[in-house]
């Protein structure tokens, strides 16, 4: 080999340790920073629970966001394996990227399904170009497995030129279908109806 290979490999030896070393300060850093943001409270705190402030975590799966949960306090029992939240606001994600965004009061993680319920004043909203929907409803429950939002409660849907309210709704995640049921009731403004 030639002085001009013996070059050209040294210099792809010293970058490949420079990509190497700055691949491991980069995830070094972005590990502080994720431990930093996530402050470990030990007050008030059993040997099998753990508090946390300001907690965010997103669930990715294949490089797709499914859903983002932020939380202002969670609290994590080991035993139960449930995290309890405080302040909760949360994002799920369409197939197509679109944020359906819901917040309450409190919630409760299960680490096993991942599967999340919110209580204590449940808003939910969803825009779909100029149009913008809202949702309120006392509690409501996400199945992870399914990707299904659903709620047993009293729910009130508002949008441009309707009003909807009944006692139980679904929305489907995949299918961007809602199902509401249980005394329906809609008002329309704005739109004609004819017959075929």
């Amino acid at each position: 080999m030639g002085i001009r290979g013996r070059l050209f490999h040294g210099l792809t030896a010293v970058a490949a340790l420079v990509l190497v070393g700055a691949l491991v300060f980069g995830f070094w850093k972005g590990e502080s920073r994720r431990s930093n943001r996530a402050a470990i409270v030990q007050d008030d705190v059993s040997d099998s629970e753990m508090k946390l402030t300001d907690m965010e975590y997103t669930e990715v799966r294949e490089g797709r966001r499914l859903w983002k949960l932020k939380a202002s306090e969670a609290r994590y029992d080991s035993e139960s394996q449930k995290t309890l939240l405080s302040n909760v606001h949360l994002i799920l994600y369409t197939k197509e990227g679109e944020p359906i965004v819901l917040e309450s009061r409190e919630g409760r993680l299960h680490a096993g399904t991942k599967d999340i319920d919110l209580w204590g004043d449940v808003r939910a909203r969803l825009a779909r170009g100029d149009r913008s929907y809202e949702l309120v409803t006392e509690s409501a429950h996400y199945r992870h497995g399914d990707g299904v939002i659903h709620s047993e409660a009293f729910t009130r849907i508002t949008g441009p030129d309707m009003e909807l309210e009944g006692n139980r709704w679904t929305y489907f995640l995949a299918a961007e279908q809602a199902v509401m049921e249980g005394s329906v009731q809609a008002v329309f403004t704005g739109v004609s109806f004819r017959r075929p």
